[in-house]
């Protein structure tokens, strides 16, 4: 099972982004509603992979990655979401 840490502000766009993986065979979803959240979740759950808001009000998708991860992961940035990889099997091979 992949597990999916979602954290944005937007009730909106964390009901959109879990619902669409919780659909799909083999996610587990959890979400967070702000940075310092994120990091508490981060570290009980252990993701395997994050979505976070770049402009989160406490701390911005950046910080959270570095917090989490302890460094900078596969990156995608689309808009204003940030989207890596915390577990090296999903992280072409970095």
């Amino acid at each position: 099972m992949i597990t999916v840490l979602i954290a944005d502000e937007n009730d909106n766009i964390r009901e959109s982004i879990s619902l669409r993986l919780s659909n799909c065979t083999g996610y587990r979803v959890v979400t967070a509603s702000n940075g310092a959240d994120a990091i508490l979740k981060a570290k009980e759950i252990k993701p395997d992979i994050v979505f976070a808001d770049i402009s989160l009000s406490d701390k911005n998708g950046y910080e959270l990655s570095r917090e989490i991860t302890g460094k900078r992961s596969f990156w995608h940035d689309s808009l204003e979401e940030s989207f890596y990889c915390t577990n090296p099997k999903f992280s072409r091979g970095k």
